[in-house]
């Protein structure tokens, strides 16, 4: 999309200045570049087009704003701030005062703090998981606090140089460009952080709902699966619930899922048991191990079975089967996809069925533990780490970061 200008009329001292923009940008982010151009804090900001104030989440688009358009920046009073408390006789000054934090190792920070008292003093209050790594005999530990403080400096400095160019140079399309990028991914980032903190459990693997069910008196993991079209059963399975004499090979075909599968046929009647109740039931066979027994919609409709997730289970006919936890599967299953993709076709001999079948966990890059184990994390959460960023080294430390310290 084509970029243009708008024009930002101060109403209280009728300065016009323009600023280039994409007509899609966020009134969020003009309002960063007119704090930038203009000295006036963004809190104080007040934008109108045509006698409508515009809200930061708006975009210029949506409101209708036009290329060369006048949009009147209307400045509020600041807030006031309270009294200051007594000042204590001894002043507070930030830890990171006349450090180079860029080029410190965690020995010389260390050393460092160690020798300023009054620096010593002050953590406690303000980051009590640094001070006991200061008084911990390994300085590597310091390390742990010291990359994310290097990585914030880094960020500080870049956008520095931002605001520096577009002083120089308000039209410089490039730095706004930087500049809105850098606000969109410290968004990303607060963002992140938050929900680290308030949904927790979204970073972590889901358990597949799985039951105890028995075909043919073999007992087996029965996978549920509202997203599979068809009931489905691998080869090994069937051979070891002596059901194969029962496939229909006239419907082979191919099952195209994530991948393919070759279908060997269908069994139109077995019986399955779940509880003490026996259900009929049909399944498609597939040449292939994985998945071994999968209850897909098709089944789940003909009983009218609900999927009850505040109860923890699933409701077929009488029956209330618990889903089955971690640690109740076998190996086997725990490590299997989690992610299911699922296409839908038409039934029918020979036809395509969907397989349920996931995106494997991220294949974690070994030469990436190394480091963060070195750090202090254990390698179970460098793992984890890992294969939730998708090898993102930066993006793995501040996750490790705030499940063992809470930063």
């Amino acid at each position: 999309m084509p970029q243009f200008q708008i024009i930002i009329l101060n109403e209280s001292s009728g300065d016009m200045f323009p600023i280039a923009m994409d007509p899609d940008e966020m009134v969020e982010n003009i309002k960063a570049l007119i704090e930038v151009q203009m000295q006036i804090p963004l809190s104080q900001q007040n934008l109108f087009y045509e006698s409508k104030e515009l809200q930061n989440n708006d975009t210029l688009i949506t409101r209708g704003v036009g290329n060369n358009d006048i949009v009147i920046l209307r400045r509020s009073a600041p807030a006031r701030r309270p009294q200051p408390q007594q000042q204590p006789q001894m002043q507070r000054r930030n830890v990171l005062d006349g450090i180079d934090i860029l080029n410190i190792n965690a020995q010389q920070l260390q050393q460092l703090f160690r020798q300023d008292q009054q620096l010593m003093q002050q953590l406690p209050h303000t980051n009590p998981g640094l001070l006991q790594a200061i008084n911990h005999p390994d300085a590597s530990r310091i390390h742990q606090f010291l990359v994310p403080m290097q990585e914030k400096e880094r960020q500080n400095r870049r956008k520095a140089e931002l605001y520096k160019r577009l002083e120089a140079n308000p039209f410089d399309v490039e730095a706004q460009k930087l500049l809105e990028d850098e606000i969109k991914q410290k968004n990303i980032q607060e963002n992140m952080e938050n929900a680290m903190e308030h949904t927790p459990e979204s970073f972590g693997r889901v358990v597949m709902l799985y039951i105890d069910a028995k075909v043919n008196d073999v007992p087996l993991k029965a996978f549920i699966d509202s997203g599979a079209q068809m009931t489905i059963m691998s080869k090994e399975c069937a051979q070891r619930c002596n059901i194969m004499h029962l496939i229909d090979e006239r419907f082979q075909g191919v099952a195209k899922g994530v991948g393919t599968a070759k279908i060997i046929g269908r069994i139109h009647l077995t019986i399955m048991v779940i509880g003490n109740t026996h259900f009929p039931i049909t399944i498609t066979v597939l040449d292939q191990g994985g998945m071994e027994f999968l209850i897909g919609l098709d089944m789940l409709r003909r009983h009218h079975c609900m999927i009850d997730l505040k109860q923890n289970c699933l409701h077929i006919g009488d029956e209330k089967p618990k889903f089955l936890g971690e640690g109740e599967l076998p190996s086997h299953i725990r490590t299997e996809n989690d992610l299911s993709a699922h296409d839908q076709v038409s039934p029918g001999p020979a036809a395509h069925v969907p397989v349920s079948s996931s995106s494997s966990s991220t294949q974690v890059n070994e030469h990436l533990v190394a480091p963060l184990v070195e750090m202090g994390f254990e390698r179970e959460l460098v793992l984890e780490a890992l294969r939730f960023s998708n090898n993102d080294l930066n993006l793995a430390e501040n996750y490790c970061m705030q499940k063992k310290f809470g930063m």
